[in-house]
């Protein structure tokens, strides 16, 4: 779960620093549709980051050299 978390919170800030920025910057539309997609992409992207924080700070041992924290987990599964 927790490299899936990061790899798309990854993917979300490349989408949003390198293309909608750059397509924003190119057409000059501020305003636009793709630049309010690009906010949304953004508190996605903010999202998965705090998210993988809170897995790799909040765990419980589990078994033997294994820790668990359910909590983010399920909350990255839904999202």
């Amino acid at each position: 779960m927790f490299h899936g978390c990061t790899r798309l919170a990854v993917k979300a800030r490349f989408h949003h620093a390198g293309l909608l920025l750059k397509a924003v910057d190119a057409t000059g539309s501020k305003d636009s549709a793709a630049c309010k997609a690009g906010r949304r992409v953004l508190a996605w992207r903010n999202l998965f980051w705090g998210l993988t924080d809170a897995m790799a700070r909040t765990t419980t041992p589990w078994t033997p050299g294994y820790v668990l924290d359910r909590t983010s987990i399920t909350a990255w599964r839904i999202a």
